[in-house]
């Protein structure tokens, strides 16, 4: 197997936190485990030469190639704070109690420097939900799941974005429960031109904005609804 690339993404830099100025030529180590483990020093810098850690280059990024063979996330040190945990930019699937590992990561002078909060990750996170605690900031932008429907639907927790084309016939697009999807957000459009409408209704008797249902009657009607545990809201 060829060795893995690690970190290189937009989440693994070391910053001055005073100035927000990235910090080079800084020492990490790189370890099986978020606390313990075993120090990982079969490492090769991103011009292939074999080190036994990682030191940021001139832009204050960490990048790295892993053992051969290794896949599996991998976590940051500075010797300050907590460590940082990483994946292979190809793409890794990751658990829940990984991420809930993310913390903080410092620098040697703890005082003047703290890590970017946070991690980018190329792949999926398993399970339903991830709390990370902190502020994420999207700099790539964000990508939500994109569905076309034509007839009767009741929507899913994979669902978030769903277009409407109601040309053959009006139909009701139902939502889940209220109370297994707090916090959770979906949006409709209609997008053809006919009479027919698109039906959004709460399930069972929950409601939407106090009312059993809301439709969409003309071509790019829009709805924005998120539940807060008990019932729907357009937002």
């Amino acid at each position: 197997m060829a060795r893995s690339m690690y970190a290189g993404t937009s989440g693994d830099f070391v910053i001055n936190t005073t100035t927000g100025a990235p910090v080079p030529a800084t020492a990490v180590t790189v370890w099986t485990d978020r606390v313990g483990g075993a120090q990982i020093t079969d490492l090769l810098n991103a011009a292939s030469e074999a080190v036994e850690y990682v030191t940021s280059d001139e832009f204050g990024l960490v990048v790295f190639y892993g053992p051969d063979p290794y896949s599996d996330v991998l976590w940051l040190d500075t010797g300050t704070g907590d460590r940082l945990a990483t994946v292979p930019v190809e793409g890794l699937t990751i658990t829940s109690d990984q991420v809930t590992g993310l913390g903080t990561m410092a620098v040697e002078d703890a005082a003047d420097y703290a890590p970017l909060t946070g991690a980018t990750f190329t792949g999926a996170i398993s399970g339903t939900s991830a709390s990370f605690g902190q502020t994420i900031v999207l700099s790539g932008g964000a990508r939500f799941p994109v569905v076309n429907k034509t007839t009767t639907y009741t929507l899913t927790s994979t669902d978030h974005l769903v277009t409407c084309d109601a040309t053959g016939g009006a139909f009701t697009v139902t939502l889940p429960v209220a109370a297994s999807h707090a916090g959770r957000e979906y949006v409709l459009i209609k997008t053809d031109s006919s009479g027919n409408a698109v039906t959004l209704d709460g399930n069972g008797s929950e409601t939407i904005n106090g009312a059993t249902d809301q439709e969409l009657a003309a071509q790019w009607d829009m709805i924005r609804v998120v539940s807060n545990g008990t019932a729907w809201f357009v937002i």
